[in-house]
C-alpha cells in the first residue's frame, strides 16, 4: 500500500473531487472585464475587415484586400469565440 508521510493514501489525494473546487484550468478563465474586451477587439478587428472586403470593389486594392479582409475576419471571430468560451460574459 502507497503512503505519504506514514498515511494511507486516499483516492481524493488523486483526483480532484467535486468538493475541493472548479476543474477549470486556471489560464483559461477570464474575467469579466478582459472578455468583454477582447469581445470588443474581434468586433473591431471583424469591422476593419468588412471594410477592407467593401474596398476590394476597387481594382487598386482588389488582391490585397481579400487577403487583409480574410485575416482580420478570422482573427476577429477567433477572438471573440475565446471571449465567450473562456470569459465570464453575456
Amino acid at each position: 500500500m502507497d503512503t505519504v508521510r506514514g498515511e494511507p493514501l486516499r483516492a481524493s489525494w488523486y483526483y480532484t473531487t467535486p468538493q475541493d473546487g472548479d476543474m477549470l484550468p486556471t489560464f483559461a478563465v477570464l474575467s469579466a472585464h478582459t472578455a468583454r474586451r477582447i469581445a470588443e477587439l474581434g468586433a473591431l478587428l471583424g469591422l476593419i475587415g468588412g471594410l477592407a472586403l467593401a474596398a476590394g470593389t476597387f481594382p487598386s486594392f482588389r488582391n490585397a484586400s481579400k487577403i487583409v479582409a480574410g485575416l482580420l475576419l478570422a482573427a476577429g471571430f477567433v477572438l471573440i469565440i475565446y471571449a465567450l468560451h473562456f470569459g465570464k460574459t453575456f
